[in-house]
């Protein structure tokens, strides 16, 4: 009977435990992903020149951790970021039709975070890279983009 060598199982085995129990715990990733959003953030508003900007309150919000109205919830598995600022909801890309009164008519608050398809692909990078490796955030690639 044939045997078979099997050679560089140990670190195999090391290599897959490592990325289980990162997956177990995305906190680390997830915190620096805020980051990252924050930033994206700031490109936002840079966009609009100030535009939509009063008091400053939803925009700090956004792009600032520890304003008020900043929601940032991390754990093991999930990040919430977002405001608690109330007129945010009518912040949004598509306002709908004008009413019958000549107002126009407003969709319902979504929960979807609205990213630019790099952030998104810098996010998905940085998740996989940490699971993989245990590596950090590309933040510096949405810093240049702004």
């Amino acid at each position: 009977m044939a045997s078979v060598e099997l050679i560089g199982a140990a670190h195999a085995e090391h290599t897959f435990e490592g990325i289980a129990t990162r997956l177990l715990d995305m906190s680390p990733a997830l915190r620096a992903e805020e980051r990252v959003l924050e930033v994206q953030e700031q490109g936002v508003f840079a966009q609009h020149a100030g535009r939509f900007v009063d008091t400053g309150a939803l925009k700090n919000s956004l792009t600032m951790p520890n304003a008020p109205g900043a929601v940032r919830k991390v754990s093991a598995t999930s990040l919430q970021f977002g405001t608690s600022i109330k007129y945010a909801r009518f912040q949004t890309e598509h306002i709908g039709p004008e009413t019958e009164a000549g107002g126009m008519a407003r969709p319902l608050p979504v929960a979807i975070l609205k990213i630019t398809e790099e952030t998104r692909r810098v996010v998905a990078k940085d998740l996989m890279n940490h699971a993989v490796h245990g590596s950090g955030s590309e933040l510096s690639l949405i810093e240049e983009m702004l």
